[in-house]
């Protein structure tokens, strides 16, 4: 059914109906008052001709009768429009029942013919809640004398639904007319309005996109709660202001310039920066629409805003890493090749020095470059890096520029199926590396040579004093020269130790212990002495400036032993110990059962130079030396490994 809003409004239709019964009423009232002027002229007027009475009565015939068909004329045209208007015109009188219908033509969407509701209660024809809503507002219009308008709506049999608008106007004689249209079409119209700007409401409030609307000033008219997150802000607190004030002054003049291309209509969506609430700084990609009214002048605009600030921190972060490795590239003053798993040559970088204006254009395959030999084994290399995702260091030697080189290559794997080569000319360092390893070929033996002689020369003293013995008669002296003789050997024994071992630098103390204690049993001849040695010792390294000191002590100890411990033949047991703990604290233990110090010898101010010695020693060695003689004699030192202590 058409809305009568298409055609007339509800106030025309109101004023027709009250036209047209005006009019009815007037003619009958008119019709009456010429009448009674009819009889009052027959009345007073009784003396006049026929012929002038008969005239008057004829006029006012013809006056009354045009009148007339003007009135019926107008009343026609008035009845037409009512009938042709969408909406039914009730007369419900005081006991709510339907005394006329002035519009057959409407349609009521009641579902029921003219005859059915004629003459019956509103109660009748219309469902409870509907007529209790005619009940409440009859008795307003009746109270205040002024219209009332209700809606409602009707469930027919067939579960459609019609809405309907009665406007219920006082009439004479304490009636009501019921002027009632169907609004069905303006109902559903309004449903999807409401549920189109319902569902626009959730889009806007659900978006992952700010939405900001700001008038042609500038000034925010609408913002979603994106946007407010984004920026930190409530939406009250950016309601009506400026978009320019969430910017830095550098954003503002940008922002300005963009403002003005988009009052041109050009839609362009740029990267820019806000400022947040909190002072940091807000990257978006933002998308302006311009607003015209419908004269084309521009009202507003309506941007779309998106939170880039992650992409921009990511891009940054790449950029100043790309500026690193491009860096890093161009430090590295080595070949680059990118390379495939069968060898094939993606890209390089030439080698950066000196041989690179030599260097011959890069080959599309690994085959033009490479040897047979040499291919295969880096093909083996690239296979190797790809499967264990590990890089692989090798280097080879081949021949390049006409001379023989050498090449430590690095294989990266770069991809599944690529590897970054590395290729660095070594030659120089192994030509560097070969004099270095000649030249110390040549130091050591110079260094054993040194020691060699050393320990002859020792040899040669210690012979001397062998032969300067011979001349003295004297037992003490021959005590003196012997003792002179061992401290020799004991000294000329390191030099022999460094001069066979592999490493120039440091002793094995347990085999020089060992070597020492055979020559002093030798020395002193301890088969006429039964005296078991016995040596507990762990394979140590030491330098020269403590094996020296340590050797001296022990041959001075055990020395002191055979000379004092045993006396007229008696068997006893000599133990020499070195041991190493976690703290790489070193003990010296060297203990004898004999018969032990005598208690009137005060061994920390010794008359004896063995004891001297002893004491020397250990301070030399920064030892902690302690005595013990209850059970026989224990010296222990406990002290670390010197440091070399460089010679001027």
């Amino acid at each position: 059914m058409a809305d009568i809003g298409h055609f007339f409004s509800k106030e025309f239709s109101i004023r027709g109906l009250e036209l047209i019964l005006t009019s009815q009423i007037f003619l009958s009232y008119y019709l009456i008052f010429i009448l009674l002027i009819y009889l009052v002229c027959q009345f007073k007027f009784p003396v006049l001709p026929n012929s002038i009475q008969f005239l008057k009565f004829h006029y006012l015939l013809g006056k009354i009768k045009r009148r007339k068909q003007h009135l019926g004329s107008v009343v026609e045209e008035m009845a037409a429009i009512l009938q042709a208007i969408p909406e039914g015109i009730f007369h419900i009188d005081r006991s709510e029942r339907v005394t006329d219908y002035q519009n057959t033509a409407a349609n009521l969407n009641l579902d029921l013919p003219k005859q059915n509701f004629l003459g019956k209660n509103l109660s009748e024809i219309l469902p409870p809640e509907v007529f209790a809503q005619y009940k409440n507002a009859i008795a307003e219009a009746r109270e205040t004398q002024t219209p009332v308008t209700i809606e409602y709506n009707l469930t027919f049999a067939n579960s459609e639904r019609s809405w309907e608008e009665a406007r219920l106007v006082p009439w004479k004689n304490d009636q009501i007319l019921a002027i009632v249209r169907n609004i069905s079409t303006h109902k559903l119209t309004e449903e999807a309005l409401r549920a189109s700007e319902e569902q626009y409401r959730r889009i806007v409030e659900t978006s992952a996109e700010g939405i900001w609307q700001f008038d042609r000033q500038g000034n925010t008219i609408f913002v979603n709660s994106k946007i407010a997150t984004m920026l930190g802000y409530t939406i009250e607190e950016m309601m009506e202001k400026s978009i320019f004030k969430f910017m830095d002054k550098e954003s503002q003049l940008i922002a300005k310039e963009r403002v003005k291309i988009c009052r041109q209509g050009i839609r362009k969506p740029e990267d820019f920066k806000f400022r947040r609430k909190d002072g940091s700084d807000l990257w978006a990609i933002v998308s302006c629409s311009p607003i015209h009214n419908q004269i084309g002048e521009y009202r507003g605009a309506l941007a779309m805003i998106t939170d880039i600030t992650e992409r921009k921190l990511t891009e940054k972060a790449l950029l100043q890493s790309e500026a690193t490795n491009r860096a890093i590239i161009e430090g590295i003053p080595d070949l680059l090749l990118r390379v495939k798993r069968d060898g094939t040559c993606l890209n390089f970088i030439p080698p950066k020095d000196s041989s690179a204006k030599n260097y011959v254009p890069i080959a599309t395959h690994l085959d033009e470059l490479l040897t047979p030999d040499i291919l295969q084994k880096q093909l083996e290399q690239i296979e190797q890096a790809l499967t264990t995702k590990e890089v692989q260091i090798y280097e080879h030697q081949l021949l390049k520029y006409n001379k023989i080189c050498y090449e430590e290559v690095r294989i990266s794997p770069c991809g599944k199926d690529e590897v970054l080569i590395i290729v660095r000319d070594i030659t120089r360092r192994k030509e560097a590396e070969q004099k270095v390893h000649l030249a110390l070929e040549e130091k050591e033996i110079l260094l054993k040579e040194i020691h060699h002689r050393v320990k002859n020369n020792l040899h040669v003293i210690a012979s001397l004093l062998h032969l300067q013995a011979h001349t003295i008669n004297e037992p003490k002296l021959l005590d003196i020269f012997d003792d002179s003789q061992n401290r020799i050997y004991t000294m000329a024994l390191i030099h022999e130790q460094l001069y066979q071992s592999e490493d120039l630098g440091k002793v094995n103390l347990e085999k020089y212990i060992r070597r020492l204690i055979g020559n002093l049993c030798t020395s002193f001849n301890s088969n006429s002495k039964p005296i078991n040695l016995i040596v507990e010792a762990q394979p140590l390294s030491l330098n020269l400036e403590t094996a020296i000191p340590c050797g001296l002590i022990i041959n001075e100890l055990i020395t002191n032993a055979y000379k004092h411990a045993f006396p007229n033949g008696k068997s006893g047991e000599v133990k020499v110990q070195l041991f190493q703990w976690e703290n790489q604290q070193l003990n010296l233990i060297v203990a004898d059962n004999g018969i032990g110090i005598p208690a009137t010898v005060d061994w920390q101010n010794p008359a004896s130079l063995g004891l001297k010695l002893v004491q020397i020693l250990a301070k030399q060695l920064k030892a902690n030396l302690e005595f013990d003689c209850q059970s026989g004699t224990i010296f222990k030192l406990t002290f670390q490994q010197l440091p070399y202590k460089p010679r001027i």
